[in-house]
C-alpha cells in the first residue's frame, strides 16, 4: 500500500523488522503488495526491491513468497478486507504493517482488527 516503487521509510522499517523476526525464527514469509491499479505499473520492480530489502537485512529470500493485489481507485477503502483475506489464505501467524498505511488512510486499523485473526504489529 506504498505508492513509492522503491518503498517509503516506513515500509523499509517493516521489511527490516520482518527480516529480523524471520531470520531469528527460521520463518517463511509472504509479502503482500496491495496497489492501486495503475496502467503501465511494473510489479517486478516492487518485488525485486522487496527482495533486496529482505536480503539486505539478512533474510534468506528463498523463504519469501509474494502475493500482489491491484485495487481499482474506487476499491481502495477495501484494502483492510484484502489484507484480511490474504492473511486467512496463507494462514499467517503475524502481520507487520507500517503505520504510514494507517495514517495515509490506505488501511483502516479498526477494520483490519476485525478481518485479521492473528497479531498485527504496527511499526512507526
Amino acid at each position: 500500500m506504498d505508492s513509492n516503487p522503491y518503498f517509503s521509510d516506513g515500509s523499509k522499517q517493516a521489511f527490516a523488522t520482518a527480516a529480523g523476526l524471520g531470520t531469528a525464527h527460521n520463518s517463511k514469509m509472504t509479502v503482500l503488495l496491495v496497489d492501486k491499479a495503475q496502467p503501465g505499473g511494473d510489479a517486478s520492480t516492487r518485488i525485486e526491491t522487496a527482495l533486496w530489502h529482505l536480503k539486505e537485512n539478512g533474510f534468506d529470500t528463498g523463504n519469501a513468497a509474494f502475493q500482489e493485489v491491484s485495487l481499482a481507485a474506487e476499491e481502495t477503502h477495501n484494502s483492510s478486507v484484502v489484507v484480511g483475506n490474504a492473511v486467512d489464505q496463507v494462514e499467517a501467524d503475524l502481520v507487520l504493517l507500517s503505520t504510514e498505511a494507517v495514517h495515509s488512510k490506505a488501511v483502516d486499523a479498526n477494520l483490519l482488527a476485525e478481518f485479521v485473526d492473528c497479531p498485527v504489529l504496527l511499526l512507526p
